[in-house]
């Protein structure tokens, strides 16, 4: 049957979905905002077409993790996370777009 599950996870697991966008293939953000360095120590900066409103960061888990937005400098500060992959997820208010980095 399409779209059934016949395979359960062992007891104790938690399985977590998000609908948090792992990829940015077909993603308008390559276009509109840039996000440098990468991999980063503590900051990044966001270079976009329109003012950004929000920044969201998530873990390889899909836990979100809180950053600052300094909008007038463009940056945000990442010396709270810990090292590893994340995912970054930007809004100016109309649009969303999700990329990913690496804290080092």
């Amino acid at each position: 049957m399409p779209g059934s599950v016949d395979w359960w996870p062992p007891e104790g697991w938690v399985i977590r979905f998000t609908n948090l966008l792992v990829s940015t293939e077909n993603n308008s953000m390559l276009d509109q905002v840039s996000v440098f360095p990468n991999p980063a120590i503590d900051k990044l900066f966001v270079k976009g077409e329109s003012p950004l409103q929000s920044a969201a960061v998530f873990n390889l888990n899909g836990e979100q993790h809180t950053i600052t937005l300094d909008q007038e400098m463009n940056e945000a500060d990442i010396s709270a996370l810990q090292p590893g992959i994340w995912f970054l997820r930007l809004s100016d208010g109309n649009k969303i777009w999700n990329t990913k980095f690496i804290k080092i």
